[in-house]
């Protein structure tokens, strides 16, 4: 009953802060609908795939996304790309935002182009894997020389048989090995991509329930706040106890008595 009471009293309060959230929730939707319209370009990229189960990713998908939402790497596209991951499938999921779809699209593309690059070995890195490349390509290429002076026949034995199968085991090994090699030096790649970036059909549409609503909670919120933090001050004064302290507060604080 005293709730009520309290509530009836201040009915105007409780009613005008709500009533002044949603005028300035209105402001603030009408301020959105001037600004430029925004279109946004998806694209989704897999940046820990490898082609061995043994083989360390290429990068994670945390220091990716990190990099794209504060990175130096990417500060020319900041306010504009923004990331996140996947929670089911790690991917690396772009947003790309820009006042034409055709924009969007390709700014979308330069925030994947910089992926590769980033992700991509490079200094003592680069070098190492790619003198391995080298002698793995060389070592292949000596195998299909002594492969191609094999001439195999109904009639050979099977000791050159197997000699021959074998050969051509280390063969399929050594283009395993430049596959890996190969992928290691690529980095993230466009075969890594896995929604390639989306030309937006529409622009993004304007929020306006959310901003209503919160304006109108907050001011509900602050109505409550104030009513009831007035209401304990007048049980305070009421209490002859506290006269004293209040009276020694205001003369603290240079308050008339």
């Amino acid at each position: 009953m005293d709730l009520l009471l309290i509530i009836s009293n201040n009915i105007k309060t409780l009613l005008f802060l709500p009533a002044l959230g949603a005028i300035c929730a209105t402001a603030f939707i009408f301020w959105q609908a001037q600004k430029p319209t925004i279109f946004v370009s998806k694209a989704s990229v897999s940046v820990e795939s490898s082609i061995a189960k043994d083989e360390a990713p290429k990068a994670r998908a945390e220091v990716v996304i990190s990099a794209i939402n504060s990175g130096d790497a990417f500060a020319d596209f900041k306010g504009a790309v923004t990331a996140s991951l996947g929670r089911a499938d790690r991917l690396v999921n772009l947003s790309a935002s820009a006042e034409s779809p055709e924009k969007a699209r390709a700014l979308n593309h330069s925030a994947l182009e910089k992926i590769y690059s980033i992700t991509a070995p490079s200094g003592a890195e680069a070098a190492r894997l790619q003198k391995l490349l080298t002698a793995e390509q060389q070592r292949l290429i000596e195998i299909h020389q002594i492969i191609s002076q094999y001439e195999i026949s109904s009639e050979t034995d099977a000791k050159n048989i197997r000699a021959y199968g074998e050969l051509l085991q280390v063969a399929n090994s050594r283009e395993y090995s430049i596959a890996k090699i190969e992928h290691q030096l690529s980095g993230v790649s466009p075969s890594n991509i896995v929604l390639a970036p989306t030309l937006p059909e529409s622009s993004q549409p304007i929020k306006k329930f959310i901003p209503l609503l919160l304006g109108v909670t907050v001011g509900g919120l602050f109505a409550f706040l104030w009513i009831f933090t007035r209401y304990g001050f007048q049980l305070l004064r009421q209490d002859p106890r506290n006269q004293a302290k209040i009276a020694l507060l205001k003369a603290n604080l240079g308050l008339k008595q």
